[in-house]
């Protein structure tokens, strides 16, 4: 999925195609972390102002999928 534009989105990581993080330029909250389904479709979006803050949820995410 990285590359992928979702929303005005462009997905820069993913882990396994359960959890990606994308970056908007453009939007009022640019970094997003979203829960990716079966199908591939994209919910459960977390928006951040800071990368710093999306990547603390994106690991978070991440790591709980396992568990």
């Amino acid at each position: 999925m990285i590359g992928k534009v979702i929303q005005g989105y462009t997905v820069i990581s993913s882990t396994n195609d359960l959890v990606v993080l994308a970056y908007n330029p453009k939007a009022c909250e640019p970094w997003v972390v979203w829960r990716v389904d079966k199908d591939k479709d994209t919910y459960s979006g977390s928006y951040f102002l800071t990368l710093t803050s999306a990547a603390t949820e994106f690991f978070t995410r991440s790591f709980a999928i396992y568990y």
